[in-house]
Protein backbone atom coordinates (compact mmCIF):
# COMPACT_ATOMS: atom_id res chain seq x y z
CA UNK A 1 0.00 0.00 0.00
CA UNK A 2 1.81 3.15 -1.08
CA UNK A 3 2.02 6.11 1.79
CA UNK A 4 1.10 9.87 0.86
CA UNK A 5 4.32 11.82 1.14
CA UNK A 6 3.40 15.00 3.09
CA UNK A 7 3.77 17.87 1.24
CA UNK A 8 6.45 20.07 2.17
CA UNK A 9 5.51 23.91 3.42
CA UNK A 10 6.21 26.26 1.39
CA UNK A 11 6.83 29.74 1.46
CA UNK A 12 3.27 31.75 0.90
CA UNK A 13 2.54 34.39 -1.63
CA UNK A 14 3.13 37.29 1.02
CA UNK A 15 6.32 35.86 1.35
CA UNK A 16 7.86 35.14 -2.00
CA UNK A 17 6.73 38.95 -2.77
CA UNK A 18 9.53 41.35 -3.41
CA UNK A 19 9.28 43.92 -0.82
CA UNK A 20 7.11 47.08 -1.69
CA UNK A 21 9.21 50.24 -0.29
CA UNK A 22 6.17 52.52 -1.77
CA UNK A 23 4.06 50.76 0.30
CA UNK A 24 5.67 50.88 3.58
CA UNK A 25 6.69 54.51 3.04
CA UNK A 26 2.92 55.13 2.84
CA UNK A 27 1.93 52.87 5.84
CA UNK A 28 4.74 54.80 7.67
CA UNK A 29 3.44 58.26 6.96
CA UNK A 30 -0.04 57.18 8.04
CA UNK A 31 1.85 55.50 11.22
CA UNK A 32 3.37 59.11 11.97
CA UNK A 33 -0.12 60.46 12.12
CA UNK A 34 -1.25 58.11 14.29
CA UNK A 35 2.06 58.66 16.90
CA UNK A 36 1.58 62.16 16.13
CA UNK A 37 -2.32 61.94 17.77
CA UNK A 38 -1.66 59.70 19.99
CA UNK A 39 1.20 62.32 21.58
CA UNK A 40 -1.62 65.19 21.05
CA UNK A 41 -3.87 63.26 23.39
CA UNK A 42 -1.30 62.29 25.86
CA UNK A 43 -0.13 66.11 26.35
CA UNK A 44 -4.08 66.64 27.44
CA UNK A 45 -3.95 64.49 30.23
CA UNK A 46 -2.95 64.35 33.35
CA UNK A 47 0.79 64.15 34.48
CA UNK A 48 0.61 61.09 36.35
CA UNK A 49 -0.70 59.51 32.93
CA UNK A 50 0.34 55.58 33.37
CA UNK A 51 0.95 55.82 29.37
CA UNK A 52 4.77 57.07 30.42
CA UNK A 53 5.82 57.43 26.90
CA UNK A 54 6.90 60.61 25.24
CA UNK A 55 7.12 61.23 21.18
CA UNK A 56 10.37 63.32 19.67
CA UNK A 57 10.77 63.64 16.16
CA UNK A 58 13.96 64.43 14.01
CA UNK A 59 15.00 65.99 10.85
CA UNK A 60 16.87 62.83 8.66
CA UNK A 61 19.56 64.10 6.10
CA UNK A 62 21.35 62.22 3.48
CA UNK A 63 24.47 62.90 1.46
CA UNK A 64 26.28 60.42 -1.24
CA UNK A 65 29.10 58.45 -0.22
CA UNK A 66 30.84 56.66 -3.08
CA UNK A 67 33.20 59.42 -5.37
CA UNK A 68 31.66 58.80 -7.86
CA UNK A 69 28.70 60.54 -7.35
CA UNK A 70 30.10 62.92 -4.69
CA UNK A 71 29.92 65.68 -7.22
CA UNK A 72 25.91 65.51 -7.14
CA UNK A 73 25.01 65.27 -3.90
CA UNK A 74 28.18 66.75 -1.72
CA UNK A 75 26.64 67.76 1.56
CA UNK A 76 23.65 67.17 3.62
CA UNK A 77 20.02 67.47 1.94
CA UNK A 78 17.33 67.18 4.70
CA UNK A 79 15.14 64.35 2.99
CA UNK A 80 12.33 62.96 5.92
CA UNK A 81 11.23 63.54 9.38
CA UNK A 82 11.41 60.59 12.00
CA UNK A 83 9.27 60.37 14.87
CA UNK A 84 9.96 57.99 17.67
CA UNK A 85 7.34 57.37 20.63
CA UNK A 86 9.40 55.78 23.91
CA UNK A 87 9.52 55.91 27.78
CA UNK A 88 10.59 59.28 28.53
CA UNK A 89 13.86 57.62 30.46
CA UNK A 90 14.65 56.03 27.05
CA UNK A 91 14.39 59.08 25.52
CA UNK A 92 16.75 61.66 27.57
CA UNK A 93 19.50 58.69 28.11
CA UNK A 94 20.52 59.43 24.55
CA UNK A 95 20.64 61.41 21.60
CA UNK A 96 21.94 61.33 17.85
CA UNK A 97 24.98 59.16 16.62
CA UNK A 98 25.31 57.67 20.32
CA UNK A 99 21.42 57.05 20.46
CA UNK A 100 20.96 53.21 19.72
CA UNK A 101 17.21 53.87 18.69
CA UNK A 102 18.06 56.40 16.59
CA UNK A 103 20.68 54.50 14.37
CA UNK A 104 18.26 51.29 14.79
CA UNK A 105 15.26 53.46 13.30
CA UNK A 106 17.54 54.84 10.39
CA UNK A 107 18.88 51.65 9.62
CA UNK A 108 15.41 49.79 9.54
CA UNK A 109 13.72 52.47 7.35
CA UNK A 110 17.35 52.88 4.97
CA UNK A 111 15.31 51.83 2.11
CA UNK A 112 11.98 53.80 2.41
CA UNK A 113 14.69 57.15 3.43
CA UNK A 114 15.89 56.15 0.24
CA UNK A 115 12.89 56.38 -1.56
CA UNK A 116 11.52 59.24 0.32
CA UNK A 117 15.30 60.87 -1.26
CA UNK A 118 14.37 60.23 -4.20
CA UNK A 119 10.89 61.81 -4.09
CA UNK A 120 12.39 64.75 -2.54
CA UNK A 121 14.67 65.19 -5.37
CA UNK A 122 15.76 63.19 -8.96
CA UNK A 123 19.36 63.39 -8.36
CA UNK A 124 18.51 60.79 -5.69
CA UNK A 125 17.33 58.47 -8.54
CA UNK A 126 20.29 57.11 -9.46
CA UNK A 127 22.10 56.63 -6.27
CA UNK A 128 22.28 53.16 -5.06
CA UNK A 129 21.24 52.70 -1.27
CA UNK A 130 24.64 51.71 0.40
CA UNK A 131 26.07 54.77 -1.34
CA UNK A 132 24.08 57.23 1.13
CA UNK A 133 24.83 58.02 4.55
CA UNK A 134 22.49 59.83 6.68
CA UNK A 135 22.17 62.15 9.86
CA UNK A 136 19.86 62.57 12.08
CA UNK A 137 18.64 65.94 14.34
CA UNK A 138 16.68 67.16 16.64
CA UNK A 139 13.48 68.91 15.21
CA UNK A 140 13.54 71.75 17.46
CA UNK A 141 17.57 72.10 16.74
CA UNK A 142 16.65 71.68 12.62
CA UNK A 143 14.24 74.61 12.84
CA UNK A 144 16.19 77.21 15.03
CA UNK A 145 19.80 76.97 13.17
CA UNK A 146 19.02 75.87 9.77
CA UNK A 147 15.07 75.96 8.69
CA UNK A 148 15.32 80.05 9.58
CA UNK A 149 19.00 80.37 8.14
CA UNK A 150 18.31 78.90 4.54
CA UNK A 151 14.21 79.09 4.16
CA UNK A 152 13.76 82.32 6.25
CA UNK A 153 16.69 84.17 5.72
CA UNK A 154 17.22 84.93 9.33
CA UNK A 155 20.02 83.93 12.03
CA UNK A 156 19.71 84.46 15.72
CA UNK A 157 22.65 86.62 17.76
CA UNK A 158 23.88 84.63 20.76
CA UNK A 159 21.19 85.78 22.92
CA UNK A 160 18.39 85.12 21.17
CA UNK A 161 17.32 88.15 20.77
CA UNK A 162 17.84 89.81 17.58
CA UNK A 163 17.54 88.28 14.21
CA UNK A 164 18.11 89.90 10.60
CA UNK A 165 17.68 88.60 7.08
CA UNK A 166 20.69 88.49 4.47
CA UNK A 167 19.66 91.16 2.72
CA UNK A 168 20.08 93.39 5.76
CA UNK A 169 23.17 91.96 6.72
CA UNK A 170 24.84 92.62 3.14
CA UNK A 171 23.74 96.10 3.77
CA UNK A 172 25.10 96.53 6.96
CA UNK A 173 28.45 95.75 6.00
CA UNK A 174 27.95 97.16 2.77
CA UNK A 175 28.13 94.50 0.22
CA UNK A 176 26.82 94.26 -2.97
CA UNK A 177 27.47 90.43 -3.87
CA UNK A 178 24.44 88.16 -2.82
CA UNK A 179 27.35 85.52 -2.86
CA UNK A 180 30.45 86.60 -0.69
CA UNK A 181 33.75 85.19 0.07
CA UNK A 182 34.13 84.39 3.80
CA UNK A 183 37.50 86.75 3.24
CA UNK A 184 36.11 89.63 1.90
CA UNK A 185 32.86 89.16 4.37
CA UNK A 186 36.07 89.19 7.43
CA UNK A 187 37.68 92.24 5.88
CA UNK A 188 34.48 94.25 5.70
CA UNK A 189 33.24 92.96 9.28
CA UNK A 190 36.67 94.19 10.47
CA UNK A 191 36.75 97.34 8.90
CA UNK A 192 33.41 98.34 10.39
CA UNK A 193 34.07 97.06 13.88
CA UNK A 194 37.28 98.75 14.10
CA UNK A 195 35.57 101.99 13.24
CA UNK A 196 32.54 101.27 15.35
CA UNK A 197 34.21 99.58 18.55
CA UNK A 198 33.18 101.40 21.83
CA UNK A 199 36.62 101.42 23.17
CA UNK A 200 37.59 103.64 20.15
CA UNK A 201 35.62 106.72 21.77
CA UNK A 202 36.72 106.89 25.64
CA UNK A 203 38.02 109.59 26.47
CA UNK A 204 37.20 111.39 22.94
CA UNK A 205 34.77 114.74 21.96
CA UNK A 206 32.07 112.73 21.20
CA UNK A 207 28.98 112.97 22.34
CA UNK A 208 26.72 110.74 24.83
CA UNK A 209 24.22 109.89 21.51
CA UNK A 210 26.86 109.90 19.12
CA UNK A 211 28.56 107.19 21.79
CA UNK A 212 25.44 105.20 22.01
CA UNK A 213 24.88 105.45 17.97
CA UNK A 214 27.95 104.45 17.40
CA UNK A 215 27.61 101.16 19.66
CA UNK A 216 24.09 100.29 18.53
CA UNK A 217 25.92 100.26 14.86
CA UNK A 218 28.57 98.33 16.21
CA UNK A 219 25.93 95.61 17.33
CA UNK A 220 24.58 95.63 14.03
CA UNK A 221 27.71 95.29 12.28
CA UNK A 222 28.69 91.96 14.55
CA UNK A 223 25.33 90.87 14.18
CA UNK A 224 25.55 90.85 10.51
CA UNK A 225 28.65 89.23 10.19
CA UNK A 226 27.17 86.32 12.31
CA UNK A 227 24.21 86.23 9.75
CA UNK A 228 26.39 86.02 7.10
CA UNK A 229 29.28 83.47 8.32
CA UNK A 230 26.78 81.19 9.34
CA UNK A 231 26.61 78.40 6.74
CA UNK A 232 29.73 79.87 4.92
CA UNK A 233 30.98 77.46 3.44
CA UNK A 234 35.44 75.85 4.46
CA UNK A 235 37.47 74.55 1.87
CA UNK A 236 36.92 70.61 2.28
CA UNK A 237 34.28 71.43 5.40
CA UNK A 238 30.54 70.76 5.35
CA UNK A 239 28.25 73.90 4.51
CA UNK A 240 25.10 72.32 6.10
CA UNK A 241 27.32 70.95 9.54
CA UNK A 242 28.47 74.95 10.00
CA UNK A 243 25.09 76.53 9.88
CA UNK A 244 24.58 77.96 13.49
CA UNK A 245 27.95 77.62 14.58
CA UNK A 246 29.22 76.68 18.20
CA UNK A 247 25.39 76.61 19.61
CA UNK A 248 24.09 74.07 17.24
CA UNK A 249 25.55 70.96 19.32
CA UNK A 250 22.22 68.18 18.37
CA UNK A 251 23.24 67.76 14.12
CA UNK A 252 24.75 63.72 14.45
CA UNK A 253 26.36 61.80 11.91
CA UNK A 254 26.99 59.98 9.44
CA UNK A 255 25.19 56.84 11.28
CA UNK A 256 26.75 53.65 11.35
CA UNK A 257 23.79 51.42 9.62
CA UNK A 258 22.91 48.24 11.45
CA UNK A 259 21.64 45.22 9.06
CA UNK A 260 17.64 44.87 8.63
CA UNK A 261 17.72 41.95 11.23
CA UNK A 262 19.75 43.61 13.46
CA UNK A 263 17.72 46.95 13.22
CA UNK A 264 14.32 45.35 14.25
CA UNK A 265 15.89 43.36 17.05
CA UNK A 266 16.97 46.19 18.37
CA UNK A 267 13.96 48.60 18.10
CA UNK A 268 11.76 45.38 19.27
CA UNK A 269 13.75 44.86 22.39
CA UNK A 270 13.90 48.78 22.93
CA UNK A 271 10.00 48.50 22.58
CA UNK A 272 10.29 51.60 20.42
CA UNK A 273 7.38 53.42 18.20
CA UNK A 274 8.37 54.70 15.10
CA UNK A 275 7.55 56.09 11.64
CA UNK A 276 8.77 58.51 8.84
CA UNK A 277 7.50 60.97 6.10
CA UNK A 278 9.06 62.46 3.62
CA UNK A 279 9.81 66.33 3.08
CA UNK A 280 8.16 68.79 0.60
CA UNK A 281 10.27 68.47 -2.35
CA UNK A 282 10.49 72.15 -2.82
CA UNK A 283 11.95 72.57 0.51
CA UNK A 284 14.59 69.44 -0.61
CA UNK A 285 15.58 71.41 -3.97
CA UNK A 286 16.27 75.01 -2.21
CA UNK A 287 18.51 72.81 0.22
CA UNK A 288 20.15 71.09 -2.68
CA UNK A 289 20.84 74.03 -4.65
CA UNK A 290 22.95 75.10 -1.88
CA UNK A 291 24.42 72.29 -1.13
CA UNK A 292 25.86 72.04 -4.44
CA UNK A 293 26.96 75.62 -4.44
CA UNK A 294 31.28 75.64 -4.45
Amino acid sequence: MATKKKAKKGKSASENAPFNVNASLMRLEKRYDELSLADAKRLQQDEDSPDDLVTTEYIVTARVLSKSQKSSVPDWVPIAQLCMARTMADAHASEGASDPAINAAVSLYCRELSLAAAFGAPVFQSVARNEMEYAVENMDSFHKHVYEVVINGKNEDAKNENVMTKVDARTVLKLEEESVDKSVLKQAYRKLSFALHPDRFVGSDKTEEEIKAASAEFGRVKLAYETLSSGVRDEGKSWYESLGGRARTDFAGPLSLLSLAGAQSTIDAMGVQSALIQLDPKMVAQFLVRARRP
